[in-house]
Parts: C-alpha cells; structure tokens; sequence
C-alpha cells in the first residue's frame, strides 16, 4: 500500500514573478512547499480578513411601528476571533426616516448611557445568533443586562471570546457608569420615547 502521488502539472508565470518566488525560497526549501506555504498563509490572512470586509444586513421590527435597520459582520461559527460588530443603520417609522443618534437623542458611546438601547441592541444580538449560528436563546433575558448571562451562552456553544468582549461585555460595563442628568434628559426627550419605546425611570435610579 502506498500514497497515490498526483501528476505534476506546468504553470506559467511572469519573469517577475518567478524571480520574486525564488528570492523567497531558503536554502535547501522545495518550490512546491513555498508555494503551498505561501498559499496557505493567504488563506489565513483571507478568513481574517473576510468578517471585517463582508457586511451583512438585518431589519428588525421593534413594534407595529417601529423598524431598524442594522449592519453587522459576516460570522460563521467555524470562525474563532468573529466580531458581530452591530451598527444601527436607520429608524424606520411608517412615514419617517431617523438617524440612530437623532431617535435615541444621544451621540456615539453616549447611546450605551441609554437602557433602552442596549435592551435594543443586545436582542439584535441574540437575533443575529440565533439567524447566523443557529443558537437557542429563547429563555435568555437581555433586561436583566447580566454580564454573567452573556459570559454562559457564549461558553455553551463554544463562541469565541473577541465578540464577548468587545460586543458585549464592553458596554455591559460602560453601562454602569452613572449617566449625567443632561444625557437622562436628553432621552427622555427623545424621539425614541415620544415613537413609543417605553422609557423606564427605574434603569436610571
């Protein structure tokens, strides 16, 4: 019994380049496995890369009225560093169109002051889990805004750590900042509330 070899094959390739590929080869290293080398470390870079430059795209139903538009990374589960990367996008109402910062009356990082965002966030989340990895969170209550909660779905089903931390856990803790009383202000002025997102006085004792 042995090992079936297959038949070399001949390409061709600019002067250039086969003078690039030979200055790359080391003393005594085999053609084939630069090149197999080389292609490999390619594939790497290219499945790193891959989340980072694929956007996909989600709309959300808040209410009757109420929709979002939201982009996020391509993730697979096979891929160990994936990073959601949510961003809302537009608020949709049936007649009207709201910049993100406009709706929640609140800029950049100021939106994770806002409990309210994040409940909205944190559901786009789980939807995005459960539509790309087929995850189950039905019993899982992002209300309660439970770093714990967060910390055990992901060890679970075995997902990578870069989207724990930088998706979730990152503003879980940003949240436990006391907001000043502008930003509470702000939000409770918001379009946001006066569209029909209930605001809670009690997130913000």
């Amino acid at each position: 019994m042995k090992e079936l070899k297959s038949k070399p094959k001949t390409i061709k390739v600019a002067i250039r380049v086969w003078t690039e590929i030979k200055e790359l080869k080391e003393k005594g290293e085999n053609i084939n496995d630069l090149i197999e080398n080389m292609i490999y470390n390619y594939k790497l870079h290219k499945e790193k890369t891959s989340q980072n430059t694929r956007l996909k795209k989600i709309f959300i139903e808040v209410n009757e009225n109420l929709n979002l538009e939201c982009n996020y990374n391509y993730i697979k589960r096979y891929m160990p560093d994936f990073k959601i990367d949510l961003k809302f996008c537009k608020v949709m109402t049936k007649t009207l169109t709201f910049n993100p910062s406009h709706f929640f009356g609140l800029c950049g990082d100021e939106k994770y002051y806002s409990k309210e965002y994040m409940e909205l966030y944190l559901k786009t989340i789980l939807l995005i889990l459960e539509k790309e990895l087929r995850i189950k969170t039905d019993l899982f209550n992002v209300r309660d805004f439970n770093e714990q909660d967060w910390i055990d779905l992901y060890e679970l089903y075995k997902l990578g750590n870069k989207s724990l931390d930088e998706d979730i856990l990152f503003y879980l803790k940003k949240m436990k900042d006391k907001p000043s009383k502008d930003i509470i202000d702000r939000i409770k002025d918001s379009e946001m509330v006066k569209r029909g997102i209930q605001w809670r006085k009690e997130y913000y004792i």
